[in-house]
């Protein structure tokens, strides 16, 4: 990584290319620039030297500058990433790196890892920041491009040197937040604890016992509990059939609905409604 000691620390967004492919393959090599690879969905493979990187959902890695590696999509889904190329450079119009170190001293200690290849779980929910770096970069030419490009970098290597000090604390606890982040984007769909691991990238068992751990529940409920509560919002806000509210949350049938619902409320989901509906 660059060191924060140099005299001149800026950081400017070069280029931007989103891409999205079930069979990609391509050798890179970063010469003087890092390069910051997001997956927003799918899954795809970094291979550096020995160093062979398996990236999933909301996978980010960080590459520094002199690196060759080699980028590959083998799984028959599709894989959408994106892949952000950062130049160094003596202009100060851009992103000050350096001051940000000095005043935030997690993103020194993110500048000082001397690991080339950083490959962090977005636990600060970077990718926000980085569609908005990808939104700015390619469909704005105002006046005020740059200065909103420097900001959004600013915020973003926070978060990443935030994402970076998590790792370096229980592994769990990451695990068990990517998990979460997960569900509550996917639980109106088919979810099984394997499709949860294997997107967090270990393996069921373990997932399943640090979950319990540190969560105080198991997958399974929580997911069931994160369903409910979408459903109980739903009965009391709408007048969508109950039968559909179950599809809608990711139940295949009513009746299994209104038993993990009852289970969670004391209640059905009929009562549910006629005590608490808006609309009676």
């Amino acid at each position: 990584m660059d060191s924060t000691l140099e005299k001149e620390f800026y950081i400017k967004l070069s280029s931007h290319d989103s891409i999205e492919e079930t069979d990609y393959l391509t050798k890179n090599n970063t010469s003087k620039y890092n390069h910051l690879i997001f997956v927003e969905k799918g899954v795809c493979y970094i291979t550096s030297g020995k160093k062979h990187l398996r990236l999933s959902d909301h996978s980010i890695l960080y590459i520094a500058r002199n690196v060759t590696y080699q980028l590959q999509v083998i799984e028959p889904v599709k894989c959408l990433f994106h892949i952000f190329v950062l130049e160094r450079t003596t202009n100060s119009l851009h992103a000050d790196l350096k001051k940000l170190s000095l005043e935030c001293p997690i993103v020194n200690d993110f500048f000082s890892q001397k690991d080339h290849l950083c490959q962090l779980i977005d636990c600060e929910r970077s990718y926000i920041t980085l569609n908005e770096l990808a939104q700015e970069y390619d469909d704005n030419n105002d006046l005020e491009r740059e200065r909103v490009l420097n900001h959004l970098l600013s915020m973003l290597y926070i978060k990443l040197a935030r994402s970076f000090h998590l790792h370096g604390k229980p592994s769990g606890i990451t695990y068990i937040s990517s998990a979460k982040f997960y569900i509550a984007e996917n639980y109106e769909h088919e979810l099984t604890v394997q499709m949860i691991a294997d997107h967090v990238g270990i393996s069921r068992s373990y997932l399943e016992t640090i979950f319990l751990k540190y969560a105080k529940r198991t997958l399974t409920t929580h997911v069931n509990t994160v369903r409910v509560n979408r459903a109980a919002y739903l009965l009391t806000t709408t007048q969508i059939p109950i039968t559909d509210i179950a599809f809608q949350v990711g139940y295949n049938n009513r009746q299994h609905f209104s038993r993990i619902f009852s289970a969670h409320y004391s209640c059905s989901p009929q009562d549910y409604r006629s005590r608490y509906s808006n609309f009676i």
